[in-house]
């Protein structure tokens, strides 16, 4: 007499890195891939699938929710934002990955924005005058 043991969905996805640097510049281009997340779940069959989701708001940024690279999707400007710190998540794909009590673990991603000289320098005034000594 076979018996099948089957599958109960009681374990979290976990990220392998779960709090995660990196840099991109500011002048990087809607669609540039940044990173590409990666957690895994020791559930088998359909309850070991993973889903990824951006808990964060911001136009920013997507992750896609199957590969989970996450994305440049909006202009970045240095000058008003040094550093996006998103919150990622993975859940399993066997509950709804937008049900806050589906099995779930979440990474902290910090996106530092490098900074391209894209500012021509300006003056205040339209001239200046000084005066200097003849013997210096």
């Amino acid at each position: 007499l076979p018996i099948m043991i089957l599958d109960v969905n009681d374990n979290a996805p976990k990220f392998e890195r779960p709090l995660a640097s990196f840099r991109v510049t500011e002048n990087a281009l809607n669609g540039t891939a940044i990173f590409r997340l990666n957690a895994t779940d020791p559930d088998v069959g359909e309850n070991a699938n993973v889903a990824y989701s951006l808990v964060t708001d911001t136009p920013h940024f997507r992750v896609d929710p199957i590969t989970g690279v996450l994305y440049v999707t909006a202009p970045l400007d240095r000058e008003k934002e040094e550093v996006y710190e998103l919150k990622i998540r993975a859940s399993d794909r066997a509950s709804d990955p937008k049900d806050i009590e589906a099995l779930h673990s979440e990474a902290i991603v910090r996106v530092f924005i490098d900074d391209v000289n894209d500012n021509a320098p300006s003056f205040s005034l339209q001239s200046y005058s000084v005066k200097v000594r003849e013997d210096t």
